[in-house]
């Protein structure tokens, strides 16, 4: 049982990174190459953005949870509020990510995906 805890959770971090990662290189790969209509590479740009900095949000909240454990149940202030800002970037970030061109909306649809799953789990733990 452990096992599988340990899994999902790292499951849950890696996932968001990896698809931001790939999302912003299928964007700059296919930003020279594909010809796509200015709302669209907008739209996929602010959808990267806003992965980046949710990403950027749930790291910090992960990271100083594991750091400075509160000695109350839950989680300490910082924790709490960096948690909140990302899942409302999350959730930001789901319009955008639909008018991308095929690569980048699919991983940064897998982004979201895993993004919410992160910040899930974030709320579910004491």
């Amino acid at each position: 049982m452990e096992f599988l805890a340990r899994t999902l959770e790292w499951l849950s971090v890696l996932l968001p990174l990896l698809g931001c990662a790939l999302g912003w290189w299928l964007w700059v790969r296919e930003g020279k190459t594909v010809p796509t209509q200015a709302w669209r590479r907008i739209a996929s740009v602010a959808g990267l953005l806003l992965a980046t900095a949710s990403n950027a949000f749930g790291a910090f909240a992960w990271a100083y949870w594991n750091r400075f454990p509160d000695p109350e149940p839950g989680p300490p202030k910082p924790t709490y509020v960096a948690t909140n800002v990302g899942f409302y970037l999350t959730l930001a970030m789901f319009p955008p990510s639909l008018c991308g061109k095929a690569g980048t909306r699919a991983v940064l649809l897998l982004c979201f995906g895993g993004l919410l799953g992160f910040y899930f789990l974030m709320f579910l733990s004491p």
